[in-house]
């Protein structure tokens, strides 16, 4: 009986150690994920459009037209 003791402290210190392992890997991954998202929230926000082309050159309303 002593000997099936061994064996299952045996076995569920591998299991330990396994689970440890796919617990490390997992907190690496999201560990790296969590690193690229904090360097782009870090880099600075570039507007594609410029303000001085949006709509461009702003159009008058069309009830300023037909006014005038």
């Amino acid at each position: 009986m002593h000997v099936y003791a061994v064996i299952g402290i045996i076995k569920r210190k591998a299991l330990i150690k396994e689970l440890a392992a796919v617990y490390h890997g997992e907190c690496l991954a999201y560990c790296q994920e969590l690193l690229e998202l904090q360097k782009k929230w870090n880099e600075p926000f570039i507007d594609d459009k410029s303000p001085n082309d949006s709509r461009k050159k702003m159009k008058p309303p069309k009830w300023l037209k037909k006014s005038c």
